[in-house]
């Protein structure tokens, strides 16, 4: 993706005020609940499981889990 200076177009992208956190390798294999994920990829639960299911793994008989490398690796 290129990004236009601001001095050329005359306006600010927003992109710059954005700092993302670096994540160790511990924090990517951490497990996330499915609402967590949901509202990380900005839609709701429903549309989640709908569009999202080849993330979700069963970590138990009651709780469904993102991994977080999963979900951001499909982000990119």
């Amino acid at each position: 993706m290129t990004i236009i200076r601001p001095e050329v177009t005359g306006r600010s992208s927003g992109l710059s005020a954005i700092q993302l956190p670096t994540l160790s390798a511990l924090d990517l294999e951490r497990h996330v609940s499915v609402p967590a994920a949901a509202e990380i990829k900005n839609v709701s639960v429903d549309t989640f499981r709908r569009h999202y299911s080849h993330l979700i793994k069963k970590v138990s008989p009651r709780r469904d889990a993102v991994k977080l490398r999963d979900l951001i690796q499909e982000t990119a």
